[in-house]
């Protein structure tokens, strides 16, 4: 019998409980449990089971056998990466199998009422005693399964694959240096959108976390629960600094989840993100980006500056300016920059100060040195 045919002696009764008993909050806690658990040791015929990703990676087909017991096995388990397999199988194996196990579960989560507790015994818990289990442990149960699924999503929605063979083979030769540019041409997609809808799903995941963890956070910094023991999640009181800075990340998400987002302290609006557009399918980097020369750009100019409204305020000498500060454009201006304070620049050339700004598809700057406004050029500031 499977670690999950022991959550219940007779699985046949288990599956009848929670057929019979919709309602039951333990019913629903352990279905909700057994659909995670199933995502490890379920072999199934298609190609996007755990276990056949497994076997696709270049593990033996005995990994088929493979249950949670026998877990510390795996710590002296060993295979080499098969040459066939394609990246692009973690995207798929997301989608089409834990991300479904995670809404699964989820939806089971949910229907564990606010004042319902449940004690799960030992013979169900594995442990020599019983755990209780209330509203805080399924509000962050929940928002665990959704930051998961949230994340399964953002990596499925892009496309990053590419064939470990060919892959392997650029690295292995001496001949080649490994650049951006390469790995381009391997998949002239890489980064780019693989699926919209996970991304929208991605955000909903995303929005259930947070909302189900500002229900769970008050519930597990009570007073009376505070260093409880037996349950499935507890704070003591030096965790609560810590927990108050992990909520007020999440919150800050959704924020920018739902609103533009500065992402500046100096009241400037120019590096303004917007979430939205991202999760709206808008940012597809490799039709925004120009053409790779190694491991630089061969132009600093792009179609849209916004990058699919991801940056809503930036426009060309933005983009301009970033490309020269990091040396993502070729070629390069003499000397050096400092963009702290951007659109004005301290050029090391100039030994002053100048501003950046674009017009008609041309980096301009004016230069306090020399009282005129100039065009950058790739040599000098001219």
């Amino acid at each position: 019998m499977t670690e999950i045919g022991r959550l219940s002696k007779d699985q046949d009764a288990f599956y009848a409980l929670i057929a019979e008993s919709t309602s039951d909050p333990e019913a629903n806690l352990l279905r909700g449990l057994y659909a995670l658990l199933e995502f490890v040791e379920l072999d199934q015929s298609s190609d996007n089971s755990l276990k056949d990703f497994a076997v696709s990676l270049g593990a033996e087909e005995s990994i088929r056998n493979f249950v949670l017991s026998d877990m510390s096995t795996l710590e002296n388990y060993n295979f080499d990466l098969s040459d066939s397999f394609q990246t692009g199988e973690l995207a798929e194996l997301f989608e089409y199998s834990l991300i479904p196990a995670l809404e699964s579960a989820d939806a089971y989560f949910s229907k564990i009422g606010s004042t319902q507790t449940i004690t799960l015994s030992s013979e169900i818990n594995g442990s020599d005693e019983s755990i209780t289990v209330d509203s805080a442990d399924v509000y962050v149960l929940r928002s665990i399964v959704n930051i998961l699924g949230g994340l399964a999503c953002l990596q499925a929605a892009f496309d990053w694959d590419l064939n470990a063979g060919q892959t392997e083979a650029l690295d292995n030769d001496p001949s080649i240096e490994v650049t951006a540019e390469r790995i381009r041409d391997l998949n002239t997609n890489f980064g780019g959108i693989r699926s919209a809808s996970l991304l929208t799903k991605s955000k909903n995941f995303l929005k259930t976390a947070v909302e189900t963890y500002a229900l769970a956070s008050p519930l597990l910094r009570a007073s009376s629960r505070l260093g409880t023991e037996e349950r499935l999640f507890s704070l003591g009181s030096e965790d609560l600094n810590e927990e108050s800075d992990f909520k007020r990340d999440l919150d800050e998400l959704y924020l920018a989840l739902h609103s533009n987002h500065n992402l500046r302290e100096d009241g400037s609006t120019t590096d303004t993100l917007s979430l939205s557009n991202f999760f709206a399918g808008q940012v597809d980097i490799p039709t925004l980006l120009p053409e790779l020369v190694g491991d630089q750009f061969e132009t600093d100019q792009v179609s849209d500056p916004t990058l699919g409204g991801l940056f809503p305020n930036w426009d060309q000498a933005r983009i301009s300016a970033l490309m020269l500060d990091v040396e993502l454009s070729i070629p390069q201006p003499k000397g050096w920059m400092r963009f702290d304070s951007y659109p004005w620049v301290y050029s090391n050339e100039e030994n002053s100060w100048i501003y950046l700004m674009s017009y008609d598809s041309k980096l301009m700057h004016y230069s306090v040195k020399r009282n005129a406004w100039l065009e950058m050029s790739a040599t000098g500031n001219e």
